[in-house]
C-alpha cells in the first residue's frame, strides 16, 4: 500500500465511515487508526529533536499500532478477505479480455483511443473545498452527455467504448475513457483523441474541466513495448496484450468511490457485447499452421519433390495397350 501524507490519512480517517472502505489493506488501516486514536495524540510528524522520554512514547504508540496491523494482516480470515477480493478483480479483467476478443473476431483492425477525463481542482483550498467542487449529480450528467456525443460524432464507426469513474483524494471525481473505432476509416488517433478532451472541456463541463491525452507520450510506450492504444491489428499479439492491460487498469479497485455516490449505482460503464461469429465480407485470412509445443515436432507433412529423371510429358504419354487387342493382333497378322 503506498505512503499517504499525513492531511490524507486524516482525511481518510474523519471523511469515511470504515464501512464505506471498500478495499480491504485500506479498511485495516483505518479501522487501527481508528481503535488508537492515533491522530488525536499530541505527535510531533516533522523530524525535529525531541525529548528522549517523549521519543520513547511516540516510538511505543506507533509500534503497537504497527503490530496490531501485522497480527491481523498475517490471520486465515484476512487472507480469505483478499482472496475473494482478488477472484473479483480477475472476473472483471475476464469480462474485458473477452469484450475486447470479440471485437477483433469481427474487425481485422481497430483504432483505440485513451483520454483521461476530470475537472479542475482548487488550486489553494481544503479537503473540503475539493469535496465540494462538483456533485455526483454534476458527474452523472457528464457522463451521459460524454456518451451522447461519442455516438453521434462517430455513428457508424464507433466499435465500442468503456467508462470508469474514480474518486482520488487529490484529483476528486475522474473518468477513464477507452474508445474503439473501426482501424479502416480512422487513422489520426492523437487528433481524434484531443478533439473528444477538448469537447469535454469546452461543452460538457463548461470549461470547468480538463483533460489528458495518453496519445501524446505514445512513442515512449513503443520503445518500452507497452504501446496498447492507437492502431491494433487482428494478428498483432503484443498490441492486444497491452490493449487488455490498458483496459483492465479502468477496472481496478477503488476503495474511495463508495463514499461519494448512492449505494447501489455503477462506476463502470461499456458498450454493449457483441454478437459472436459475424459474417465478414471481403477475403478471408489465410490460415497458418499452428505452431508446435515445445520439445514437439511440428504436426506438418512434406512430400518428397519428384526429381527431374522422373518427370514425364503427359502429351507423349505411350497410350496402354488392352489385353484383348495384343491376343488379337498375334493371332491375326492381317488385323
Amino acid at each position: 500500500m503506498e505512503f499517504l501524507r499525513r492531511e490524507q490519512a486524516t482525511y481518510m480517517t474523519d471523511g469515511y465511515p470504515i464501512s464505506w472502505i471498500d478495499h480491504a489493506h485500506a479498511e485495516l488501516l483505518v479501522r487501527h487508526i481508528h481503535a488508537s486514536n492515533l491522530f488525536e495524540q499530541d505527535l510531533e510528524w516533522d523530524f525535529v529533536c525531541m525529548d528522549s522520554d517523549v521519543a520513547a512514547q511516540q516510538i511505543k504508540l506507533l509500534n503497537n499500532v504497527v503490530y496490531a496491523i501485522r497480527s491481523e494482516g498475517g490471520s486465515l480470515e484476512f487472507k480469505e478477505k483478499l482472496r475473494r477480493q482478488k477472484d473479483l478483480v480477475e472476473q472483471r479483467n475476464g469480462l474485458i479480455t473477452k469484450f475486447l476478443g470479440t471485437h477483433f473476431l469481427n474487425h481485422r483492425r481497430i483504432l483505440v483511443l485513451r483520454v483521461d477525463l476530470g475537472w479542475n481542482t482548487p488550486a489553494e483550498g481544503t479537503w473540503d473545498a475539493l469535496e465540494g467542487s462538483v456533485s455526483y449529480a454534476e458527474v452523472r450528467e457528464a457522463r451521459e452527455a460524454l456518451i451522447a456525443y461519442l455516438r453521434k460524432r462517430f455513428p457508424k464507426t464507433l466499435v465500442g467504448y468503456a467508462l470508469r469513474l474514480e474518486y482520488g483524494l487529490d484529483k476528486g471525481f475522474h473518468y477513464h475513457l477507452l474508445v474503439l473505432l473501426k482501424g479502416s476509416k480512422h487513422r489520426r488517433d492523437e487528433l481524434l483523441a484531443r478533439e473528444i478532451g477538448e469537447y469535454w472541456k469546452e461543452v460538457i463541463t463548461a470549461q470547468r474541466g480538463h483533460y489528458y491525452n495518453c496519445h501524446v507520450n505514445k512513442e515512449s510506450y513503443r520503445q518500452r513495448g507497452l504501446l496498447g492504444i492507437g492502431m491494433i491489428h487482428r494478428r498483432d499479439p503484443l498490441g492486444r496484450k497491452n490493449l487488455e492491460r490498458t483496459a483492465c487498469y479502468l477496472r481496478k479497485h477503488d476503495p474511495f468511490i463508495k463514499a461519494h455516490m448512492p449505494q447501489g449505482d455503477l462506476t463502470f460503464w461499456r458498450s454493449e457485447m457483441p454478437e459472436k461469429n459475424i459474417v465478414r465480407r471481403g477475403r478471408p485470412p489465410k490460415k497458418r499452421p499452428a505452431l508446435s509445443k515445445p520439445g514437439k515436432k511440428p504436426n506438418i507433412t512434406l512430400r518428397p519433390r519428384p526429381s527431374s529423371k522422373a518427370k514425364t510429358n503427359s502429351r507423349h504419354k505411350p497410350r496402354p495397350v488392352h489385353r484383348d487387342r495384343i491376343m488379337r493382333l498375334a493371332s491375326d497378322p492381317l488385323a
